[in-house]
């Protein structure tokens, strides 16, 4: 049994290294806001990153291509009350954000 359990933390524990090495994380603030949406992407990878906007339908609001890892982005500064969805890709790395506009 206890052979086991060092197997499966070794397993866990590389799992990590990995996670680590192809780190990707996005932040948002304010959520929920009354003006806008700044959104910082973290990644190991210099690629770029496009994050699309879509309000509660599905349809697409607005797309900003070309953003750079690092760099703040302001999005939303036009938006109606209501619920919305952004979408930051970068290479095969996705993330879905859900977004509060209140005013």
């Amino acid at each position: 049994m206890g052979l086991t359990v060092a197997k499966t933390l070794g397993i866990g524990s590389n799992t990590k290294n990995i996670q680590t090495a192809n780190s990707f994380d996005v932040k948002v603030s304010p959520n929920p806001s009354n003006t806008n949406f700044k959104i910082l992407v973290h990644s190991n990878s210099n690629e770029a990153i496009t994050i699309r906007l879509y309000d509660i339908s599905g349809r697409v609001i607005s797309v900003n291509n070309m953003l750079r890892v690092n760099e703040t982005v302001t999005i939303g500064n036009n938006l109606v009350a209501g619920t919305y969805f952004a979408e930051i890709i970068q290479g095969s790395n996705n993330k879905k954000v859900k977004l509060i506009m209140i005013h």
